[in-house]
């Protein structure tokens, strides 16, 4: 390359790597247009297209969020980036650390921390967001409380919800600090994917069968239930099983399904790291009934950088068929309830 054509390709990165649309989980610039931003955060980070729910404090340290809204109020400016001794302002006279993760070399606040300048929400975005918000014409999606009325709200999410303030102390197995990281994450060093041989991927959007997702309908005697929307053959994908992680043993509601990793002992064996909790947060997935003969499993695998529990057809399914799992032995010997599959080899059958 010529002398001319570095000096131009030079030119040409530095205006994208300024001028780019910042991405506003990680912080990175994306070249290209909006596509190329969703397509950004849906192999890095929800497996979404856009960000479908995102607790902004949650992913950040109390104490650094504090110190980034009173480095806001300090001067001189540049040392928000590169740290020093503040002369005005809240840190006057104190020598603390940069935070370049928050603030430009120059100590502007980066675009995807706008929400820091102030605690009250912004007018407009919230009009929009009142205008602009979900309908629910499926009623299934929503539960009755006990009453009978009125209706709890469901939020469909596609990515997994890691709210650590929500849970005090929370401790998982072995060496996971489910206060500081996402229990769900893959460690750095590991394979990421267990469906590619990638760094990073985007299978959680692409092997997963493509086409109609499964719904959910009425049945006759259990309730709502999920129903094939198109054909899957044995060993397919279906979708993920998604909610709100928590602690083990925190919720005993009949809704939660324990999230094994397979990276945490030397033997390789599965241990329980957490729960996935689907009754406020989650997606069709949570209406999947049980038989004792079932053409579908969960199943805990690591696809695109996280642990997730996929929906995996262990049958051939037609379209309009049922799809159903199988809950388990203990969860009926608690259940109140027998079940209701009907076949010989019921669990509710047997003495």
């Amino acid at each position: 390359m010529s002398a001319s054509g570095s000096e131009l390709h030079d030119a040409m990165q530095h205006h994208y790597t300024s001028q780019g649309r910042q991405c506003g989980i990680c912080g990175r610039r994306v070249l290209g247009s909006a596509w190329h931003l969703s397509r950004h955060v849906a192999t890095r980070h929800t497996g979404a297209s856009h960000v479908l729910a995102l607790a902004k404090d949650e992913t950040h340290e109390a104490a650094d969020l504090e110190l980034a809204r009173q480095m806001m109020r300090s001067t001189p400016a540049r040392l928000r980036h590169h740290g020093g001794v503040f002369a005005k302002g809240p840190l006057a006279g104190c020598r603390v650390a940069g935070l370049p993760r928050y603030f430009h070399n120059n100590g502007r606040l980066k675009e995807c921390y706008t929400y820091l300048k102030s605690d009250k929400p912004d007018g407009r975005r919230t009009l929009r967001r009142k205008r602009h918000a979900p309908s629910h014409p499926n009623m299934s999606w929503m539960e009755r409380d006990e009453g009978g009325s009125p209706l709890l709200p469901f939020t469909e999410i596609q990515a997994n919800l890691w709210t650590p303030s929500k849970f005090d102390n929370w401790r998982g197995p072995f060496r996971i600090d489910a206060q500081k990281e996402d229990p769900s994450r893959v460690a750095s060093g590991d394979k990421q994917c267990e469906l590619c041989s990638g760094s990073f991927c985007d299978c959680i959007t692409t092997r997963i069968r493509p086409g109609p997702c499964p719904r959910v309908v009425p049945s006759d005697n259990i309730g709502d239930g999920v129903q094939a929307s198109q054909r899957y053959e044995a060993g397919d994908l279906m979708g993920e099983f998604v909610g709100e992680l928590a602690p083990l043993d925190h919720y005993d509601d009949g809704y939660a399904a324990e999230l094994h990793r397979y990276d945490l002992v030397s033997s390789g064996r599965g241990v329980a790291a957490c729960t996935i909790h689907p009754r406020h947060y989650g997606n069709w997935s949570r209406k999947v009934n049980h038989a004792c003969e079932p053409n579908a499993c969960l199943e805990s695998m690591k696809v695109s950088g996280r642990w997730r529990i996929m929906i995996k057809a262990v049958k051939d399914i037609k379209p309009g068929s049922w799809v159903e799992i199988d809950y388990g032995r203990s969860y009926w010997s608690q259940s109140p309830e027998p079940c209701r599959c009907g076949i010989e080899r019921c669990y509710s059958r047997e003495t």
